[in-house]
């Protein structure tokens, strides 16, 4: 790697953690005239990262569903789970609770580099976690 290389990733690097998000309005006019708008409640982007957070009602109560989309739109710019991490942290709360899942292959729609975000109400548990006071046990 020569030195322009070592800047510009040092760069990245520094603009990554420092990022600071700009809330962007969604009115209704939006709602009414862009059908993938109808639905979102808030709306965020920064340097790497836009997110848009859906309400959706379900039987253990009202979920947010974040959908994350790299900005450079790239396939090779998949968020690490440090990211995904913060992006919950500093958008909906240190302490929500939130699932990433794999669907079976069946109800797979993989038409774009998106990642999605669950968080649950704050008042469910889940059935199992990292820690054995948490529900893991050993097979």
């Amino acid at each position: 790697m020569n030195r322009n290389e070592r800047r510009k990733r040092l760069s990245i690097a520094r603009k990554r953690a420092s990022w600071e998000w700009i809330e962007r309005s969604v009115t209704d006019e939006d709602r009414a005239n862009h059908t993938l708008c109808r639905d979102i409640r808030r709306a965020f982007l920064n340097d790497f990262y836009s997110v848009q957070i859906y309400e959706v009602a379900t039987g253990i109560g009202e979920v947010l569903h974040l959908i994350i989309r790299p900005q450079d739109g790239s396939a090779l710019s998949q968020p690490s789970w440090g990211e995904l991490q913060r992006i919950k942290n500093e958008l909906v709360g240190h302490e929500s609770c939130a699932i990433q899942f794999y669907p079976r292959e069946s109800h797979l729609r993989d038409s774009a580099n998106l990642y999605h975000l669950w968080v649950l109400p704050v008042d469910v548990e889940l059935p199992f976690g990292l820690h054995r006071e948490q529900g893991v046990r050993n097979i």
